[in-house]
């Protein structure tokens, strides 16, 4: 089944979807434990590496899709190795892209200064001709 997810390139081929994750036993039981952990509410992190084309995009699919499937919000950011120099590029990407996604009126909450400042962060928060209209 292909369903929508917030987040850079969200869209998947049917293939990419189709294909088994073989030989990943032990590293899916490892990201299934870090998700069951975390919805229990403990912080947790995993790093994932490898050389390219190993299978590490693969891997991280198959828990957006073990999250969602859960009912877990679950974000997307995407970075290249050309990105290094960007600091916390990759979790602006996914905090971004789900902020834009968000009805603009969520934001009259946050006071003034607040915004200007977050926007400096995060693209989607900047003033639009998109969000003139709604605020």
């Amino acid at each position: 089944m292909v369903r929508g997810r917030v987040g850079s390139g969200s869209e998947f081929a049917v293939t990419d979807l189709a294909q088994p994750l073989v030989g990943r036993d032990r590293e899916l039981e490892v990201i299934r434990q870090l998700l069951r952990e975390a919805c229990a509410g403990s912080a947790r992190f995993a790093f994932i590496t490898g050389e390219p084309g190993i299978g590490k995009t693969r891997l991280l699919r198959e828990l957006l899709d073990q999250a969602e499937s859960g009912g877990v919000l679950a974000l997307r950011g995407r970075a290249s190795e050309f990105e290094r120099s960007l600091p916390f590029g990759l979790i602006v990407d996914a905090f971004d892209e789900y902020l834009e996604s968000l009805d603009p009126r969520e934001f009259s909450r946050l006071a003034t200064d607040d915004l200007r400042e977050l926007s400096a962060v995060f693209p989607s928060l900047r003033p639009s001709p998109r969000r003139v209209g709604d605020a």
